[in-house]
């Protein structure tokens, strides 16, 4: 078995679960009193843009 495939995927576990914490305080902070209910609809619903939008901002800057 290939150990480097296997770096590479606990690498972007990691940087998944970190942006999916980045992402909930932001949800958070513009919706301080989100239910569980609305913050699992925005992971489903608005998680893939925010970190497209997130990484793109991080690269124009």
């Amino acid at each position: 078995m290939d150990f480097r495939w296997i770096n590479i995927i606990i690498q972007l576990k990691m940087f998944t679960c970190f942006r999916m914490v980045m992402f909930e305080e932001y949800m958070t902070f513009n919706i301080p009193n989100i239910t569980s209910d609305a913050m699992t609809r925005a992971k489903d619903e608005q998680f893939a843009e925010w970190c497209k939008n997130y990484i793109n901002d991080a690269s124009e800057s």
